[in-house]
């Protein structure tokens, strides 16, 4: 199973954001200590991409839309830092579950993960 910590798992979210609100792709959130970014600018594209693909499908009439856009997100950003190939383990999702658990165990990362999630869904909505 991978072994992966919540902490390396905030900082990659916060880069993937970063990235993505420095290209001007979604509206910057009120998160004043998002870090700069090592990621280069064709993989946020690929993730972003990836990510508006897979938002747009999602029922503008679901409740949990703005949580399963930053499961998306999550999901995406972690695809891209450990390899695509990942994605037929089923020990990733399990990875994903337990970071979401663990990030919203968090208030702090809670309310973030819930102004990402509504930023993605207002952004990719067109």
């Amino acid at each position: 199973m991978l072994s992966v910590s919540t902490n390396v798992m905030a900082r990659l979210i916060r880069e993937q954001m970063s990235s993505l609100q420095n290209d001007k792709k979604l509206p910057a959130s009120n998160n004043k200590d998002l870090g700069k970014t090592n990621l280069s600018a064709a993989s946020a594209q690929s993730i972003l991409e990836l990510v508006q693909t897979r938002v747009r499908s999602l029922s503008r009439d679901d409740p949990q839309r703005s949580k399963k856009a930053f499961r998306i997100f999550l999901e995406s950003v972690l695809l891209d830092q450990l390899g695509a190939n990942m994605i037929n383990d089923p020990a990733f999702y399990q990875v994903v579950d337990t970071v979401i658990q663990t990030m919203e165990s968090d208030i702090h990362l809670k309310n973030q993960m819930e102004q990402a999630g509504v930023s993605l869904c207002s952004s990719m909505s067109t």
